[in-house]
């Protein structure tokens, strides 16, 4: 065991983590009080036993924040026998330790950087599997979004004062003078915290949250609800748009918001909503929706570790349970317990059981645990679209191991310091095709000259919806009624790929491919291609709806005003050269823009395609002419594929891996 020696100035050893007495203990942080903001912050580490299904008899608080991957550290002091022990942490989590430090008395937090020994993968892995019962033993998540500042003071005293005052909502949403404020909420909408995939099981597992930025303090319902109604006004009305366009100050920018709808803060306030339904017979929450579909939608929030794209999520599924390989079996917990408490243990265990248990191993390779995930939706879904999992973008880089170096990317710059230290310059692995990577997201921040850092489309949908049926309504399935065969998946790994087998068949082939619609524009000579002149005649009926992929919104049937907006549309875009965009943004005609909003969900970057039985459609710009188009059992939409032939020397080093396993 290390010891401090208060009177050395150099070599100062740190602090050594002690082995958790039992698999059922967690630490609790205790900061010691003081009444000056300078003082450094001092902490000891408690070990406190937890028993399902039983209150904890220690009144603690968990913190939720932004861990930060920049090298700079800064020191706390973490007291052990009368000892004070140097102990490093991020500048972020420093100055949470200080905002929250009371000035007479003590205050108990569990905070995972520090309470979890993150040098012992065995034990974070057990840790993990904990994260339901310390936060929802918690009495309170204190969310810390940073340090303060003027711009988000002004937005936390507008939450307060104006925003939530419902019988005055809709005059404040056309008061030009509150532009500052408007603005200021958005900016704090875009901190760092909301972009944390963590945030969101730590939220909807909690009793209560407190929202803190610098000095400031609000309820999280309260923050959430004023979320909610900025997203919900500008999302359907974009009326604080037009508000802000009317203003010089802002420079009379169209669309100034940007898509609310797809910040990190929209995502996360409307999933923390309808992740759970208290249950009727025992008031405890129940979890609604599937990991697949968790995985998918919550894409846009990001995690240091590419494992915790799918561990962040275990706890909050319906349909999993975090769980540790070797923890089936006998518990020691259990000897010499009341049986009444035994009763509440079994009881627990059996809803527990009720989800399958998935395996957290933080020693595999992030591309296995990717490729377990995958498996897993596969599994668990129905077997018209299991197979419609590989179609969503949803999966983070991985990188090969190295030594990093600050990037400054002009694409990077929202982000703070620590983020752009995040965004280092690696070499980032091949991922095989049937994980579809988070780069063909169809939202990303992107700057504008003057409006800031907004959330902008970057890509079409994908065309597949959402897991569960969240979405509206699914009545196309490219396989008919022949469903996934479970029995038929494997996958097979060797040098240089990673292959997974399904069955289905070919159906067509690319002949011919044409311009992309760039940024959604739909190019002029689109109509040409299919003979069709926009100022003469009606559009092609599999024209118009290929442009829409046959689909109003939320995925139901399209609207019949649908073909007369794409006549409206498209001739002024071909006779008068105006663009998609301007279109919509010019906002003449709610009808025409809804019908436009709808074309670029679908064509973003698409190129238009005919196939050599005569077929419309359109593909991703890497698909080339030749490539066959096949339906998969269990995947509700034709696929493209490349043809891939192996060369008999490939061959023979496969057989030979094979042998070998």
């Amino acid at each position: 065991m290390a010891h401090y020696n208060q009177g050395r100035s150099n070599a100062t050893p740190h602090y050594v983590y002690e082995e958790l007495s039992s698999s059922t203990s967690i630490r609790i942080l205790k900061i010691q009080p003081s009444s000056e903001s300078t003082d450094t912050v001092i902490c000891e580490l408690d070990e406190e036993v937890f028993q399902p299904g039983k209150t904890s008899a220690l009144k603690y608080e968990a913190l939720s924040y932004c861990w930060g991957t920049a090298p700079e550290r800064k020191e706390i002091k973490i007291k052990k026998k009368q000892m004070h022990y140097p102990f490093q942490v991020s500048p972020n989590l420093e100055s949470a330790l200080r905002a929250l430090r009371k000035s007479v008395e003590e205050r108990f937090l569990w905070i995972d950087a520090i309470c979890i020994n993150q040098n012992n993968i065995d034990e974070r892995n057990q840790q993990v599997t904990k994260m339901d019962l310390i936060y929802g033993n918690a009495e309170n998540v204190c969310i810390w979004l940073g340090p303060g500042d003027d711009r988000s003071k002004l937005a936390m005293d507008f939450i307060k004062n104006n925003v939530l005052r419902l019988w005055d909502f809709d005059k404040l949403c056309e008061n030009i003078e509150k532009s500052q404020e408007w603005a200021a909420l958005i900016t704090l909408m875009k901190r760092e915290w909301f972009s944390r995939r963590w945030v969101v099981q730590e939220i909807a597992l909690s009793r209560r949250g407190t929202v803190h930025c610098g000095d400031e303090e609000i309820d999280w319902q309260a923050f959430a609800d004023a979320v909610s109604l900025f997203v919900e006004v500008e999302s359907a009305t974009h009326r604080l748009s037009d508000v802000m366009k009317m203003n010089a100050e802002f420079h009379h920018i169209p669309n100034f918001f940007g898509d609310v709808s797809s910040l990190g803060a929209a995502l996360l306030v409307e999933a923390t909503s309808n992740l759970f339904r208290k249950s009727s017979e025992t008031g405890s929450k129940e979890p609604l929706s599937s990991l697949e579909y968790l995985v998918s939608r919550l894409s846009a929030f990001e995690s240091t570790r590419p494992h915790d794209t799918i561990y962040a999520l275990l706890a909050i599924a319906k349909d999993t349970t975090p769980g540790k390989k070797g923890s089936e079996g006998h518990d020691e917990n259990l000897e010499g317990m009341p049986r009444n408490m035994k009763y509440v243990v079994t009881q627990w265990g059996r809803e527990k059981a009720s989800k399958q248990e998935y395996n957290v191993d933080y020693k595999l390779p992030a591309e296995d645990v990717y490729k377990e995930f995958i498996e897993f939706a596969i599994g668990k879904a129905p077997g018209t679209r299991a197979l419609d999992i590989i179609c969503r973008p949803w999966a983070p880089p991985v990188y090969e191991e190295g030594e990093p170096t600050i990037i400054e990317d002009a694409g990077l710059l929202w982000m703070s310091p620590a983020r752009r230290y995040a965004q280092r310059v690696r070499t980032a692995k091949q991922l095989p095709s049937w994980i579809p990577s988070i780069e063909g997201a169809a939202f990303k921040m992107g700057e504008h000259p003057t409006a800031g850092w907004k959330m902008n489309r970057r890509n079409a949908d994908a065309l597949v919806g959402l897991a569960d049926g969240t979405t509206g309504q699914r009545n196309y399935f490219a396989a008919g009624t022949r469903r996934f065969d479970p029995k038929k998946l494997r996958f097979k790994k060797g040098k240089g790929f990673h292959a997974m087998f399904v069955e289905g068949f070919i159906i067509d082939k690319i002949a011919t491919k044409h311009e992309k619609a760039a940024g959604g524009e739909i190019p002029k000579n689109w109509p040409r291609r299919e003979h069709w002149e926009p100022v003469e005649s009606e559009p092609p009926e599999e024209f118009w709806r290929t442009l829409v992929a046959d689909r109003g919104p939320n995925g139901r049937n399209p609207p019949t005003f649908y073909q007369r907006a794409c006549k409206e549309a498209i001739t002024r875009i071909v006779k008068h050269g105006i663009k998609t965009k301007e279109l919509i943004d010019e906002g003449r005609c709610t009808i025409i823009s809804q019908f436009l909003r709808r074309v670029q969900e679908v064509v973003w970057d698409r190129c238009l395609m005919r196939t050599e039985d005569g077929r419309l459609g359109l593909i991703h710009e890497e698909a080339q002419e030749g490539f066959e188009i096949c339906i998969l059992y269990g995947c509700s939409v034709p696929v493209v594929l490349q043809r891939c032939v192996k060369q008999p020397e490939e061959i023979s080093v496969e057989k030979d891996e094979d042998k070998r396993q």
